[in-house]
C-alpha cells in the first residue's frame, strides 16, 4: 500500500509549472467560451438571464456545468488522438523480380494507415470475398471465393502486425505473374494464406474482380476496402488497372 508520502510525491512529480500555466490558459479560454460565448449552453443561460436573475443555485450549477464540460473538451482532444485508428485511402502497383529468371511479378497492394498518433497492434487483413463483374446483368457476380482468408503483408509474411505511425507496411492483396519466356500474363493469383482447389478456376476468365477486404486490429474498429483489379492479357508489359472504391 502506497504511504501518504508517496502519493504527495507523485502528485508533486506531475506538477509541471509550464504546462499547468498552459492547462489553466488553454481552460480559461474554454470555460469562457462555454459560460458566455456561442455554445448551447451559453446561449440558453443567457437568454434566461435577459428574463430572470438567476438565483445562487442556478448559478452555482451552471458554473459546475461549465467546469465539467470545459475540462471534458480539454481531454477529448488529447484521448481521441490517443486511440487507434486505420484509414485505407491508397494502393500501390509493386514491379518485383523473383528468384526464378523465367517469371516477373506484379503486386496489387493496400497501403493501411495510422489514422491518429499511436500504433495499431495486432493488425491483420482479410479477403472476405471476390466478386467478378458481368457485362450482360450490368452487375457484379459471386465467385467461388466467399470466405475470409489471411492476406500477406509486403516484406514481413503472413500474421497479425503492429502498425506504427509513419512506418506502416503495405498489405498485398494479389499479382500478376508474367512469363518471361511466354511473354504473356497469367491469371492474377491472391496472396492469401491458403488457397482452396475450388478457388483455382475463379481468375481463369478475363476481366474485372472486385476484392472485399477487411483490415481488423485491437482496441480498434475494422476498416473495410474494395478494390477492383483488372488485366490485358494481350498487353504483359502493362501494368493491371486498379481502383480502390
Amino acid at each position: 500500500m502506497r504511504t501518504l508520502r508517496d502519493g504527495f510525491s507523485s502528485f508533486k512529480q506531475g506538477l509541471r509549472a509550464k504546462l499547468l500555466w498552459e492547462y489553466l490558459l488553454a481552460f480559461k479560454d474554454r470555460a469562457w467560451e462555454i459560460f458566455w460565448g456561442a455554445s448551447l449552453v451559453g446561449i440558453i443561460f443567457g437568454i434566461y438571464t435577459i428574463f430572470h436573475a438567476p438565483s445562487k443555485v442556478l448559478l452555482l450549477s451552471y458554473l459546475l456545468l461549465v467546469v465539467f464540460m470545459a475540462g471534458y473538451y480539454l481531454w477529448q482532444v488529447d484521448h481521441v488522438r490517443l486511440m487507434p485508428r486505420l484509414k485505407v485511402t491508397e494502393y500501390k502497383i509493386e514491379p518485383t523480380p523473383t528468384t526464378d529468371g523465367s517469371e516477373m511479378r506484379t503486386y496489387v497492394q493496400l497501403c493501411p494507415r495510422c489514422a491518429t498518433d499511436v500504433p495499431v497492434r495486432n493488425c491483420q487483413g482479410h479477403i472476405l470475398r471476390v466478386h467478378t463483374w458481368d457485362d450482360t446483368t450490368r452487375d457484379w457476380k459471386p465467385t467461388a471465393i466467399d470466405e475470409a482468408a489471411d492476406l500477406e503483408w509486403s516484406i514481413y509474411g503472413f500474421g497479425a502486425r503492429t502498425i506504427q505511425p509513419g512506418a506502416e507496411p503495405r498489405l498485398n492483396v494479389c499479382f500478376i505473374a508474367l512469363s518471361m519466356q511466354r511473354k504473356r500474363l497469367r491469371m492474377i493469383v491472391p496472396t492469401v494464406s491458403a488457397t482452396l482447389l475450388r478457388w483455382a478456376s475463379v481468375f481463369d476468365t478475363d476481366g474485372t474482380f472486385k476484392f472485399d477486404i477487411r483490415i481488423t486490429a485491437e482496441d480498434c474498429a475494422p476498416v473495410d476496402a474494395f478494390m477492383t483489379v483488372s488485366i490485358d492479357p494481350g498487353l504483359p508489359s502493362k501494368e493491371p488497372t486498379v481502383n480502390l472504391l
